[in-house]
């Protein structure tokens, strides 16, 4: 690939040169294990900032 001044980088989707994206499959599999991680995260993310907000006086109820 060559770069011409003023047309912006050249992206290519492979990290370097001669290697391939990663499949779908591949991505999904690395992806897969952070689902339950998040979603016990998810609780605390809903419920934490009311309960911080009501202690602290500044709740609206």
């Amino acid at each position: 690939m060559t770069h011409v001044a003023g047309t912006g980088p050249t992206h290519t989707h492979g990290t370097e040169k001669g290697t391939a994206p990663l499949s779908r499959r591949t991505l999904f599999a690395f992806a897969l294990p952070a689902a339950p991680i998040s979603a016990m995260g998810l609780p605390l993310v809903v419920h934490l900032p009311p309960f911080y907000a009501q202690s602290s006086g500044m709740g609206a109820d």
